[in-house]
């Protein structure tokens, strides 16, 4: 599956009398008379609140693990609002979340949550955040670097469980095609395109069971390419889907006839 998610054009909220996140007042949003993610987003000052929006578009997605014993990553801490607010909003005693920055953490151990460092572009730093999975969901907000968004996909996506998501987030770097551009001290040389991959993973997401030589050579490898079951493009950010275990997968695709490279295949 892969959709696209757009918010409202005039401004975000898309209904008469619902709050822009301009306004100055204090909005208290619940699902099923909790906290929604947006509303703690706000509440310890993330920007995937404030600024992305990213809190309104990721809930659909991680409500199913509210009350279980999800293990999330986040690459990228700087004051560890956002770990307070999956903290807060995941309710189970046995979740945990890991945050992985760069520097020395500026937030250590609180609650369920905990800030380790680590460097993503840094082979021995991954294989450290790798075996200290699996994750049920991975969220670089790290350097927003392209080389490094690959790498680490590449490195981490095998360890998401099965039904599991990976989400990339301040993707726009990949649209950063001027020479010289730098983001915190990082050169982005142009020649990632973290937008163009996934786009790209349609056809074998869509045809993952015909045989035809659709997507070759693989996109991110021959074992990465078949564990993604869904793309779901939001702005600014990409959300991937591990394939769940109870997926069926047919040996043989029911109207082969239909499809010239099959049929004389």
């Amino acid at each position: 599956m892969v959709t696209v998610l757009m918010k409202d054009a005039c401004g975000g909220n898309g209904g008469a009398g619902l709050p822009h996140a301009d306004d100055e007042m204090n909005v208290q949003l619940t699902v099923h008379g909790r906290p929604s993610l947006d509303t703690l987003g706000w509440k310890f000052g993330t920007d995937k609140a404030s600024y992305h929006s990213y809190t309104v578009m990721y809930e659909p997605f991680i409500a199913q693990w509210r009350d279980e014993p999800i293990r999330l990553l986040e690459i990228g801490v700087l004051n560890g609002s956002s770990l307070l607010m999956w903290d807060s909003y995941f309710s189970h005693p046995r979740a945990r979340f890991v945050g992985a920055g760069i520097g020395d953490p500026a937030m250590q151990s609180q609650g369920r949550a905990r800030a380790i460092k680590a460097d993503q572009s840094r082979e021995d730093d991954l294989r450290k955040l790798k075996e200290i999975g699996p994750w049920t969901v991975v969220v670089d907000d790290g350097s927003h670097v392209p080389q490094h968004q690959l790498l680490t996909f590449q490195r981490l996506f095998p360890t998401v469980v099965p039904g599991g998501l990976y989400i990339i987030e301040d993707i726009e770097t990949s649209y950063w095609k001027k020479r010289g551009a730098l983001i915190y001290g990082y050169p982005i040389n142009g020649k990632v395109d973290m937008v163009d991959m996934f786009r790209r993973t349609i056809n074998g997401i869509i045809n993952s069971e015909l045989t035809c030589p659709i997507v070759k050579p693989p996109i991110f490898s021959s074992e990465i390419d078949p564990m993604i079951s869904a793309v779901t493009f939001i702005r600014n950010a990409i959300i991937v889907r591990k394939m769940p275990q109870q997926f069926i997968r047919h040996g043989k695709y029911a109207f082969r006839d239909k499809i010239p490279c099959l049929a004389h295949g």
